[in-house]
């Protein structure tokens, strides 16, 4: 049961990441909105809220990791196995966004 526990965020990170890769390329809106930018600037703000709220680098790490290696991982499966740092910009959004709105409901 501990392992599903580890692994759940993990796959929910996966699930997110791949409905932004697919949403980003269906709304044309969210593909300009997207980009290096934004997302850089989204996970700065996270990391921010999340070394003022817990002063422990070691929860923010452990916390943003798994939505790092959520992306790496839909943007192969979404692109058969090959890389595209594009797809990995609306995934790693989308991926944060999530964990942006989950820490703002938890500290509200």
């Amino acid at each position: 049961m501990e392992i599903f526990a580890s692994i759940f965020p993990l796959i929910i990170n996966v699930l997110i990441s791949i409905l932004g890769i697919f949403l980003s390329k269906k709304i044309s809106f969210l593909g300009k909105l997207i980009s290096k930018y934004t997302t850089l600037l989204l996970f700065f703000l996270l990391a921010l809220i999340l070394i003022f709220e817990t002063k422990n680098p070691f929860v923010v790490f452990g916390y943003l990791a798994p939505t790092i290696l959520g992306s790496f991982i839909s943007v192969f499966l979404y692109n058969k196995f090959k890389f595209n740092i594009e797809l990995l910009w609306s995934a790693l959004f989308f991926s944060l966004f999530f964990s942006f709105a989950m820490i703002a409901s938890a500290i509200m």
